[in-house]
């Protein structure tokens, strides 16, 4: 299992840590922008375009994953990471995520209703991904609570 708290109660921003990795996912105030670190190494995320629903993700000015939602009503991303493709999903009506692709499959569950601490189980081979689809999973938490408040 790899351990994930956000950085306070009403944080966003959150630390992982598994087998062998650690790193941490920060977001903006404003806007769907921001970024992960694993294992020391940074990644900058930014929307393509304010209205658009696909991002970016960017080490040292290089591309190195994308992702996309499916459409504006569905809490879906298609993302790509080391020119494999990945899909995040939503599983039942609650927060509860799973991610699939071909090095595994990750589920990311609050552990409560009232909390933002998070289970993540499964297993994949790159740490990196699990940074961004945890980024791309706190994206869609955080756009159902601003939408319900």
């Amino acid at each position: 299992m790899i351990a994930c708290e956000p950085e306070g109660f009403f944080s966003w921003n959150y630390r992982f840590r598994g087998e062998g990795f650690e790193g941490q996912t920060w977001h903006r105030v404003f806007g769907e922008k921001g970024g992960f670190e694993v294992n020391g190494v940074s990644y900058e995320v930014a929307k393509d375009g304010i209205w658009s629903g696909s991002w970016t993700v960017r080490h040292q000015g290089q591309v190195v994953g994308r992702g996309s939602k499916r459409n504006p009503f569905t809490r879906t991303f298609d993302l790509e990471w080391e020119g494999d493709a990945w899909v995040l999903s939503a599983r039942g009506l609650g927060r509860a995520m799973m991610l699939q692709g071909p090095g595994g499959s990750l589920s990311f569950r609050p552990v409560h209703v009232f909390s933002r601490r998070v289970e993540v189980e499964g297993r994949i081979d790159s740490p990196a991904m699990i940074g961004w689809a945890l980024w791309c999973a706190v994206t869609i938490w955080r756009r159902q609570a601003q939408s319900s408040s």
